[in-house]
């Protein structure tokens, strides 16, 4: 049997089964072991209210960066005039320390907003296209879309922007090899922003110590992020795991597993939140000890990390894993829309019905779902200023739900002259042109 046809029966076998998962949802049956107070959409019980939802849409949920933020803001805000160059605050440490967070925190500071004329907040990851971040600048001016593509003239057309005005520009997420055309680039936009008047500052984020020293040259504004304290990591725990809304009579015996589990967790704000909000949803001293014995606690403190957002993902029901997973055919750092991410779910069949509720109020308690248990993140609309929230991942969590996909999706994000697609691809995405031979998009069937 060809590749392609056992590729066709495996997809059969799949709509199969996901017929008759829906069709439990439909009956509302519990399927045998699974925890009686699951509701049929799998949310309602694993998550509080929409009252206490709302806390990781500020600052409330976030514990011990009081300091570094003061530090932060007093070095942008006051900082020694140069010699015309543009100086560069970096902010550095491994994934999940909360580096966006904390940049985030100074960007958003009743102080910084008062020391700039304008301020950018520019998602970089990984490669530096120099004109793709020019041209998001001038965007982020402007409040519409720039359509200029040589270098040159958006060079003129950034200048004419930001001349002679105090600025903050943050690139969150750089990460830049020890490369001579990436540096090249980088001396591109330095050159272009020396047009700013003097006290104009660029802050970047970067999990690459090399790459902090590549931009920041200098050592007082190179700022390596720390781990939460002990304190701190069992604050934000507690305020996720017992949060309002499930009430437990035994907190006296959870709570001396939970500070174990805290522990273990090695002060990373992302572990200590995800493992928060799961065990929000358990009730029982077993279920608190198995999280705290789990085999995932052995691997090397790299991979701690990812496993702690894999064993999350697991606890997920079938329709929720696919809500998620598919949220990584968008790139890194998209900022999704409510209605197009809730349509989009709903029109590949991944929200099970329920009574006679309506799809998208079900995709909604999809969505505040994923917000509590950390597997999104919410875009604040200060941003863009016009009230409507929007949501990302994790750039651990897009590694995560790729891993996953595996060779069920395909992702094409640079333009190439040909571009083959695997048999047995279930979902493709591109942010560039791209032409496919009809052998190709018969393997899409």
């Amino acid at each position: 049997m060809s590749r392609v046809r056992i590729a066709h029966n495996v997809k059969d076998i799949r709509k199969k089964l996901d017929d008759i998962a829906f069709k439990r949802f439909e009956l509302g049956l519990i399927p045998s072991g699974a925890i009686s107070d699951v509701d049929d959409m799998g949310v309602e019980n694993e998550m509080p209210n929409r009252e206490t939802i709302s806390l990781t849409h500020d600052s409330s949920i976030i514990f011990g960066r009081d300091e570094e933020m003061e530090m932060v803001t007093k070095a942008i805000c006051n900082q020694d005039v140069g010699n015309g160059e543009v100086p560069v605050y970096s902010i550095w440490g491994m994934g999940g320390l909360g580096k966006t967070t904390l940049a985030q925190l100074v960007y958003n500071h009743e102080r910084v907003k008062q020391c700039f004329d304008l301020k950018c907040w520019i998602y970089v990851f990984e490669k530096f296209p120099v004109k793709e971040i020019m041209k998001k600048i001038i965007e982020s001016i402007d409040n519409r879309g720039c359509t200029l593509t040589l270098l040159d003239k958006l060079q003129e057309s950034l200048q004419s922007r930001l001349g002679g005005k105090k600025f903050l520009v943050v690139l969150d997420d750089v990460w830049v090899e020890d490369d001579e055309t990436e540096k090249s680039m980088w001396e591109e936009l330095r050159k272009t922003l020396r047009c700013g008047a003097d006290g104009s500052i660029v802050v970047m984020t970067t999990r690459s110590q090399a790459t902090s020293q590549m931009f920041s040259k200098v050592p007082k504004l190179q700022h390596k992020l720390g781990c939460l304290s002990g304190d701190d990591s069992w604050l934000l725990f507690k305020k996720c795991a017992f949060a309002p809304g499930r009430e437990k009579d035994n907190i006296s015996e959870l709570e001396p597993i939970g500070r174990e589990i805290v522990e273990k967790c090695k002060g990373l704000p992302l572990a200590v939140k995800t493992l928060g909000s799961l065990t929000w949803s358990k009730s029982s001293t077993s279920d608190w000890q198995h999280v705290k014995d789990n085999n995932i606690w052995d691997l090397d403190e790299v991979k701690v990390l990812p496993a702690i957002l894999k064993l999350s993902y697991d606890k997920l029901l079938p329709h929720l894993k696919k809500c998620f997973t598919y949220c990584c055919l968008f790139p890194k750092g998209c900022e999704l829309g409510k209605d197009i991410l809730i349509s989009l779910w709903a029109s590949n069949g991944f929200i099970p019905p329920k009574g006679g509720k309506d799809s998208y109020m079900l995709g909604e308690e999809i969505l505040n779902f994923f917000v509590w248990r950390s597997f999104l993140q919410v875009v604040k609309p200060e941003k863009y200023g016009d009230g409507i929230y929007r949501y990302k991942m994790h750039d651990l969590m897009h590694d995560m739900a790729h891993d996953v996909m595996g060779h069920d999706c395909l992702v094409i994000e640079r333009a190439s002259n040909k571009v083959e697609i695997p048999n047995g691809v279930l979902h493709l995405s591109s942010s560039c042109p791209v032409q496919f031979s009809y052998e190709d998009l018969g393997k899409l069937t």
